[in-house]
């Protein structure tokens, strides 16, 4: 199998190029499969693929077809977005009904 990126020849079965890691088929950014190149849907999982078919957060990929390479400021920038998360979900835990009736009683 050729690679569409560095036309290297891969062995067949293999799911990157053994040269420049592209991914050989359609890469599911939900389960992170790989399936053939040209699939409307994820043979794993079902989900949409191809370039419209997901949104992107912070800089869209420099190629739809592999996935996405994130800098080091977007990584940091999606580890914050994280700790905010969990910290507002673990507050609302601690919320009783009894804070919830003092407040609107």
């Amino acid at each position: 199998m050729e690679c569409m990126n560095c036309q290297t020849a891969n062995e067949e079965g293999r799911k990157f190029c053994r040269n420049c890691g592209t991914p050989l088929g359609s890469y599911c950014p939900r389960c992170k499969s790989v399936g053939p190149y040209g699939d409307n849907f994820c043979g794993v999982c079902g989900n949409a693929l191809g370039p419209n078919s997901q949104e992107h957060l912070f800089s869209p990929p420099e190629h739809p077809d592999r996935p996405k390479q994130y800098t080091p400021d977007e990584i940091q920038d999606l580890l914050s977005l994280r700790r905010v998360t969990r910290e507002e979900e673990e507050a609302s835990a601690k919320v009783t009904q009894s804070d919830v009736d003092s407040i609107f009683g």
